[in-house]
């Protein structure tokens, strides 16, 4: 899979004088899927799905464009860039293209689609969802995307809305089913488990004083965290796919004061210090508590753990 980083267009004065390469016949070098793709959902799939049927049609390969910097006040991200793409790969798409988010922002629908999807794209077709937008103060839709597209000869597909179970596949819709904890519903929306992904990291070493030594995942500040709580898991790493339970949140029974993602993996005791990591949810098993003592954490960690042979043995 090819990845191109796009640059600002380039700023040209007067009337628009350019002609677009191919534009009389519709010729291009790609079918192009355009969003932002936050945690490539089931409903992402389905427009690259969608994209690939109008790319074989076409006889072109399939790319996605995407954008890098955009962020909405106080809302992590789903998936990191390195996760995006790994999932566009999956989904087997050609090439994307990544634009950072302030080249484009400034852009008129007009400018968007002349300098970008027919001047750095040359798409012969482009496939979005109903709530696309694009330009300059989020101006441009679906319809004007059509519209712009067609007078250049070029093809626009607009999916509708997906729904799955009565919900609306989204990536806000997702979020608020983290926010509650439901990893489970997440799941169902993303087409796999949700995860958290980053680096096995030292930590106070507090699981080990208590008999459940933990694997510390450093994840992403950027990165949408689910309920604070302790939930019911796989670690994977290095091909392995082992159980575990991990715990969201501060450890307040330890006195601990910030966000951390600490996995007890079962039967496991290996040095994995700087390994790279995913935890996937399986399901939520309790709220994160202040106990008492010491003893009492240890024993609600041990019914944590006898949940998730439970689990395993289904």
């Amino acid at each position: 899979m090819e990845i191109i980083e796009l640059g600002a267009p380039a700023v040209c004065g007067g009337a628009d004088t350019r002609t677009d390469t191919g534009a009389a016949t519709g010729a291009g070098r790609c079918t192009a899927v355009l969003g932002c793709f936050d945690g490539v959902h089931t409903a992402h799939a389905q427009l690259i799905e969608t994209g690939r049927r109008v790319a074989h049609e076409l006889g072109t390969p399939l790319a996605v464009w995407t954008l890098r910097g955009l962020s909405k006040s106080g809302r992590g991200v789903l998936l990191g860039e390195k996760e995006k793409l790994e999932q566009f790969r999956s989904l087997g798409v050609d090439a994307v293209f990544i634009s950072d988010f302030s080249d484009v922002r400034d852009l008129s629908p007009e400018r968007f689609v002349r300098d970008v999807l027919i001047g750095e794209l040359n798409a012969a077709a482009v496939v979005c969802g109903y709530n696309f937008t694009f330009g300059r103060g989020a101006a441009g839709n679906g319809a004007l995307l059509s519209a712009l597209m067609e007078e250049r000869g070029r093809r626009c597909y607009v999916m509708p809305e997906v729904t799955l179970g009565g919900l609306h596949v989204s990536s806000t819709e997702i979020r608020r089913l983290l926010s509650a904890g439901d990893v489970a519903g997440a799941a169902r929306l993303l087409g796999r488990r949700y995860a958290l992904h980053g680096t096995v990291a030292h930590g106070k070493q507090n699981g080990r004083l208590l008999g459940f030594p933990t694997a510390n995942l450093a994840v992403d500040g950027s990165i949408y965290m689910p309920k604070k709580g302790v939930y019911l898991t796989d670690f994977v790493f290095d091909g392995h796919r082992i159980p575990s339970v991990t715990n969201v949140g501060t450890n307040p029974t330890l006195g601990g004061d910030s966000v951390t993602v600490e996995s007890y993996i079962l039967d496991f005791s290996d040095d994995i210090y700087g390994v790279c990591a995913s935890v996937e949810f399986i399901e939520r098993d309790r709220d994160e508590l202040r106990f008492s003592s010491a003893d009492e954490l240890r024993e609600a960690i041990a019914g944590s753990v006898l949940r998730r042979r439970e689990l395993a043995a289904r």
